[in-house]
């Protein structure tokens, strides 16, 4: 694409569960090993053993390529890449209605299920 070059790199925002919490879609791709799904994807190892290597290579995607946000904190994961990527609330809302806009949004999404 012309739009992204070396200077002008993409982002993707990408929602996270925890991993306790992994069901995967019927629709997601899936692979002979049942261990760690989401490093075999993102380092492209689909059938031998993972190592370190590929480890390293799935986290270095994640730290150059996604903002990261995490499902069981919505919210402030939302509030949090808004910042990042100083976007402004829509039509000059203020921080309060802002904030009541993303509530009604996420109105009948799943809260916090894990505790740290």
């Amino acid at each position: 694409s012309e739009i992204f070059t070396t200077d002008n790199f993409g982002r993707m925002i990408c929602f996270t569960r925890h991993p306790l919490d992994y069901d995967l879609h019927p629709s997601l791709p899936t692979f002979e090993a049942k261990d760690n799904w989401l490093t075999r994807l993102l380092s492209n190892w689909h059938t031998e053993e993972l190592t370190f290597k590929e480890l390293g290579v799935a986290k270095h995607v994640i730290r150059q390529c996604c903002l990261m946000g995490n499902q069981d904190r919505m919210k402030s994961s939302i509030i949090r890449i808004g910042e990042h990527m100083n976007w402004p609330f829509a039509n000059d809302m203020t921080i309060e209605e802002g904030n009541k806009c993303i509530d009604d949004a996420l109105i009948g999404f799943p809260t916090q299920r894990w505790k740290d």
